[in-house]
């Protein structure tokens, strides 16, 4: 994303720290068996099954039915650190729904934000997918370091 290219920004003009910030390998992502998508970067849609990933384009109230609308298809996004929803229904195939989701965020609100108002919510996104490239998703929040899974269970730090 936006937050990890800060970083390659950042090494471009200071090449002697080239190396020491590898944000795949300090987060052992290779072994805890994470794939490193730099979509955000190169503007690639990252796809699974019938859902795409993108990094998110807009900002306003309205960002998950333009998304929906922008891309026409099924489409998750985390850029604007909330959790919306709007979907789409097709009136001449009732059958084929897609949806603009932003999946919301780990973090909580940063300090360059400097007390400004957001609407920054923490969660994140479960995705069950089928042999099809069907899928469900669920958005479970996170609130005061726990949340509610899938599957009923409370889950505390």
């Amino acid at each position: 994303g936006n937050h990890e290219e800060r970083v390659e920004r950042w090494l471009d003009k200071n090449p002697m720290f080239e190396g020491y910030f590898d944000i795949p390998r300090a987060l052992n992502f290779e072994e805890r068996g994470f794939k490193w998508v730099k979509s955000w970067t190169e503007g690639k849609i990252y796809s699974i099954g019938k859902a795409n990933f993108v990094h998110g384009k807009f900002t306003n109230q309205y960002h998950p039915a333009k998304m929906a609308q922008r891309f026409g298809d099924n489409i998750f996004y985390g850029h604007t650190h909330d959790m919306m929803c709007h979907a789409v229904a097709h009136e001449m195939h009732p059958d084929k729904v897609h949806v603009g989701q932003s999946i919301g965020c780990l973090c909580t609100s940063q300090g360059y934000m400097k007390g400004s108002n957001n609407n920054w919510q923490q969660g994140f996104m479960v995705l069950h997918l089928l042999p099809s490239g069907q899928f469900t998703y669920y958005l479970p929040r996170i609130f005061n370091h726990q949340f509610i899974g899938p599957d009923g269970v409370l889950y505390t730090p």
